[in-house]
């Protein structure tokens, strides 16, 4: 390439005044976004967690969903890890951060006690292993089954209430007519190539049935 083949002027890049942003472009509200985040960060014993949300995640959740969160709202992280219980109530499999629920996330919602909390947050979130090695990484259990514990989610949020997974891959909604997809988010996590998708859902509706 020769020197007179070269952009000199900043004027001749494609910058955002000629990018048509697409998420600005959806009649029916529908959200797509992207959310750049740091690597995982040290507990208050400067221990590492890989398994936690990636540095700046839940501050990026707050401001974007910030009209839930000026009603003080009630929240559940599921397969929570390190998650401060400032952030909310926890359920995890690993007594090592003293969740408030111990216990298995598949169908948590059957466990004998949940039924309190049937309805009961208004925000549910969860970050569970991605795949069959992060599981057995961390757990050291096989992967656990994500449309159970999708289940669990949607019957402890109350109507009108966000659900959230952050994942490598976008839950199926097949029948699960209580709710609602709202938002596609991807997120990334230097120093990890790869991208995670943040799907959330509201719940419209209560009903057994379709759980």
């Amino acid at each position: 390439m020769q020197i007179s083949d070269r952009i000199t002027n900043a004027n001749d890049l494609f910058g955002r005044s000629k990018y048509v942003y697409q998420n600005q472009q959806y009649e029916s509200g529908f959200i797509f976004d992207y959310w750049a985040c740091g690597p995982s960060s040290k507990d208050s014993n400067g221990e590492k967690f890989d398994g936690a949300y990636p540095a700046g995640f839940l501050k990026r959740f707050r401001y974007a969903f910030k009209s839930i969160f000026d009603n003080n709202p009630s929240i559940l992280h599921v397969c929570a890890g390190r998650i401060p219980k400032t952030e909310g109530m926890t359920l995890d499999l690993n007594p090592k951060y003293n969740p408030d629920f111990l216990m298995n996330a598949e169908n948590f919602h059957l466990n004998q006690g949940m039924e309190k909390y049937h309805n009961y947050f208004d925000i549910v979130l969860s970050d569970s292993p991605y795949n069959e090695e992060a599981s057995k990484k961390y757990y050291g259990v096989h992967l656990l089954n994500k449309r159970k514990m999708l289940l669990g989610m949607i019957a402890c949020t109350k109507v009108g209430g966000i659900i959230g997974v952050l994942d490598q891959s976008m839950p199926t909604q097949i029948g699960l007519k209580n709710i609602k997809t709202v938002a596609k988010v991807a997120v990334s996590s230097v120093p990890n190539k790869d991208l995670r998708i943040f799907s959330v859902y509201q719940k419209i509706f209560t009903s057994e049935k379709y759980l």
